[in-house]
């Protein structure tokens, strides 16, 4: 990301350098310019989140229940059967793995196999059983 951030200012130099020595109505400074603001901001955010960050293990004394980095399978009350891991804060990529402060891992964590977890998810009451939890090695 600081490479990044570097990259965009050696751009926007280069885009001076070619408009006659200036940036006044350079389109391309000015978006160096918002690109670095951008990226500058979303490194700090990154930074904050990393400072206040910790480790959390993996509870494997209770099996059976819902905790942060196991993988959930629930099945709601229409019959629709998802799995996922629930995951950190920051999930990026990861399609299958939902954050703990997401309103569904939280109305789930805590909750126990086989039994039922109710409650507001995407504005919706639903109801969720917990029909399966497997802890990672």
């Amino acid at each position: 990301m600081k490479a990044r951030i570097r990259e965009i200012g050696q751009d926007m130099g280069a885009s001076c350098r070619e408009g006659a020595e200036t940036f006044h109505d350079n389109f391309a400074y000015e978006q160096g310019e918002r690109d670095q603001r951008m990226w500058a901001q979303r490194f700090r955010e990154l930074k904050h989140i990393h400072e206040r960050s910790r480790i959390v293990q993996i509870d494997h004394q209770h099996p059976d229940k819902v905790t942060i980095g196991k993988v959930v399978t629930v099945r709601n009350e229409d019959g629709v059967t998802e799995t996922f891991r629930i995951g950190s804060y920051l999930t990026f990529d990861d399609s299958n793995t939902i954050p703990y402060n997401s309103p569904l891992a939280k109305l789930l964590i805590g909750g126990m196999l086989h039994k039922q977890k109710i409650g507001v998810v995407g504005g919706i009451l639903r109801t969720y059983t917990i029909i399966k939890i497997v802890t990672p090695k």
